[in-house]
């Protein structure tokens, strides 16, 4: 899909990645991903951003393909038809963002075509929004000659250095093994999925800490444990029960709870038993975090009761704005924060990427999970000593080059 508006030119193409084994998690297990590369073109300049799309699973995983081809084309109308129509003087793209650097006027509309959008209130509208958020904050940074992480935060600050996680996937002993060994590659800091299945959760585990003996591990690196939405409070105390012997690994537990949990919050429904499991956790000396349940910055106030940190996804989020807000929102809280994606190429984990070193850690693998053969650039930031990933400053936007 490619359409020119003025001196625009705006294309949504599918990206299909095949993965280097398969990833399986407590809701889905894929060994491919349909996603979407969103490129908007102006004076020489190609802002660039990857829309991450897993199996749809409502109401977490709320978009595929076709939906964030409906929600572009409704994008690039709604521009058509406005595109010489004066934003309010009152707007202000990165408005209570703190960003460094402003949005150039050329681009000012671009933004207010994306905030005013008919399909903004459709269920699936976030996915699409951030992919094309994420091309024109691209375009904003080329147009300055700087990245993407020093339009939104100082240099200082964008240099800094965050711990990054590799996921182990679901799967047979096998498939762990292989998975572990190259993923320990880049990084000790292992992200393990699990369901409700407590020995399962103990095989994997003792099976990693034969390959990757803690006292290998370098100071300061710890596991967490993902267990996406599988749980009860039940079945969180029987994993606590079980998880006393590997407690010098394991020190995060990732979204215990079911993925209604905040719809529940909001319509106030009493999750009290979830306050209590986080006490009995922390006790042990774990801290539970919220992926599926934490959307948008609204959500934090909410959540803050029930959780130690929070891991902040652009696909959920709506885009890297919304994302630096709920950031904010965290640390208000006092809570940790931790940046996510969906399974992506390296331009996911570019965009993601952006905003890592205003987190406390990242699990930006995605260029890890998928093939080389999928992988349509290369660049983005820099994986260094024991797991630390660092941006790179020195080219523009996202840093990513064509690979062809």
């Amino acid at each position: 899909m490619e359409t020119t508006v003025g001196e625009f030119t705006f294309r949504l193409s599918e990206m299909v990645l095949g993965l280097r084994s398969t990833f399986g998690t407590s809701h889905s297990s894929t060994s491919t991903r349909r996603n979407a590369l969103v490129e908007i073109s102006f004076h020489g300049h190609n802002g660039i951003a990857e829309v991450g799309l897993p199996p749809k699973k409502l109401p977490v995983y709320v978009a595929d393909f076709n939906e964030v081809q409906q929600y572009f084309a409704a994008f690039v109308e709604h521009f058509q038809a406005q595109h010489k129509v004066v934003p309010p003087a009152s707007y202000d793209p990165f408005e209570g963002l703190n960003a460094a650097r402003p949005v150039p006027p050329e681009l000012v509309p671009l933004f207010y075509a994306l905030d005013t959008c008919p399909l903004n209130t459709a269920g699936f509208s976030r996915p699409p929004r951030n992919g094309i958020e994420g091309a024109l904050m691209d375009l904003v940074a080329k147009m300055a000659s700087v990245s993407v992480s020093m339009v939104l935060m100082d240099r200082e600050q964008a240099q800094q250095r965050r711990p990054c996680f590799y996921t182990i996937a679901i799967a047979g002993a096998a498939e762990i093994e292989s998975s572990a060994r190259f993923g320990a590659r880049y990084t000790p800091f292992f992200k393990v999925k699990c369901n409700a299945d407590v020995a399962n959760t103990v095989a994997t585990l003792e099976q990693l800490s034969q390959l990757v003996p803690p006292a290998t591990l370098p100071a300061g690196t710890f596991w967490t444990l993902d267990a996406n939405a599988a749980w009860t409070p039940a079945v969180a105390r029987a994993h606590l029960a079980a998880l006393g012997p590997f407690s010098d690994r394991v020190k995060v537990i990732e979204q215990p709870f079911p993925t209604d949990f905040i719809y529940n919050l909001k319509a106030g429904a009493d999750m009290s038993e979830w306050v209590a499991v986080r006490r009995e956790y922390n006790a042990r000396g774990f801290q539970l975090f919220a992926d599926e349940s934490v959307v948008v910055a609204s959500d934090v106030e909410l959540l803050a009761p029930y959780v130690d940190g929070v891991n902040i996804k652009l696909d959920k989020a709506g885009g890297l704005r919304e994302a630096r807000r709920a950031i904010a929102a965290a640390r208000s809280k006092g809570l940790r924060v931790w940046i996510g994606m969906m399974v992506g190429s390296v331009v996911a984990c570019a965009n993601a990427g952006a905003v890592l070193p205003l987190a406390d850690y990242g699990d930006l693998d995605g260029g890890l999970l998928v093939d080389e053969a999928s992988q349509r650039f290369t660049g983005g930031f820099r994986w260094c000593e024991n797991g630390y990933v660092e941006q790179n400053l020195a080219l523009p936007g996202y840093g990513l080059l064509p690979k062809h």
